[in-house]
């Protein structure tokens, strides 16, 4: 059985020593490439090349440490978790909080990379709709804030044609991939399973999602993805138009969520973030 992941900042470790080292280790040999073809040429102003990609390079890592950094100090404000939870009754202080903190990793997956997603949590796409619905104008401000673009909302149709059916699995298959890549576990081998996956099943949510590795399984194979290590619904999210979504039901094999006309999803998301 897999555990849940317990990383309480997996928006810090996501720009860890080990990310940092691989920066300057190909910056120094862009460097000394660059210098060596400088040095046989005679033409020392190549050394500018390997300057510029470590600047640009550089500031674009500090500008999404920053967002991440902004969005692991966001908190939900308390009465907007009050009013969630008169709607959703049952649910303690620490059900609201994992359910706030599923929600702050799937805006996360779109700073990490700009893409649609899937929403694999019931729960947290119940957050989402109450957001979208009662707070537009907090929601608005939030996205605008914590990411830099709207994170738009799209509802998938019940009726989906096999194509349609297909976009969805392969959205789901990208909330997986970058979950883990911000946990920083393996997603065909992970220790642990992305707790974005994990909270329905951690609250107890009522008709919630419980997700089974046959099912994810299945979704390399469909699309033939090698696992890279530590890479990279509902509803979905998006920016500009795409989308990501969720059902209700054990996500397993054994329950047909692993098949051909089947995805553990209903809404879909635009990503429209900025990865490093």
């Amino acid at each position: 059985m897999h555990k849940q992941t317990t990383n309480q900042h997996p928006y810090r470790r996501h720009f860890s020593e080990i990310s940092w080292s691989v920066f300057f280790i190909v910056s120094a040999v862009v460097f000394m490439m660059t210098a060596g073809i400088g040095y046989a040429s005679g033409n020392f102003t190549l050394l500018l090349i390997p300057a510029v990609f470590m600047l640009i390079w550089g500031i674009s890592r500090f500008k999404s440490m920053h967002k991440m950094a902004r969005l692991d100090a966001f908190q939900i404000p308390s009465y907007i978790l009050s009013d969630f939870s008169r709607q959703y009754p049952g649910y303690g202080a620490a059900q609201l909080k994992q359910i706030e903190e599923g929600f702050k990793d799937y805006l996360a997956l779109h700073l990490i990379k700009k893409q649609a997603y899937a929403m694999p949590s019931k729960s947290v796409d119940a957050l989402w709709h109450l957001l979208l619905e009662k707070y537009a104008g907090f929601y608005a401000e939030m996205c605008q804030q914590l990411l830099g673009f709207q994170l738009y909302h799209y509802p998938h149709a019940e009726e989906v044609s096999a194509g349609e059916h297909r976009v969805h699995r392969l959205q789901l298959l990208h909330s997986w991939q970058v979950s883990c890549r911000l946990h920083g576990v393996k997603g065909l081998h992970p220790e642990q399973i992305p707790r974005l996956f994990q909270v329905d099943q951690n609250v107890a949510w009522s008709a919630g999602f419980i997700f089974q590795m046959t099912l994810i399984y299945a979704l390399y194979d469909q699309f033939s993805i090698r696992d890279s290590g530590s890479n990279s619904s509902g509803c979905s999210s998006s920016t500009s138009g795409t989308a990501s979504h969720s059902d209700s039901r054990d996500c397993s094999e054994s329950s047909s969520s692993s098949d051909s006309s089947s995805s553990c999803s209903s809404c879909s998301s635009c990503g429209g973030g900025g990865g490093d």
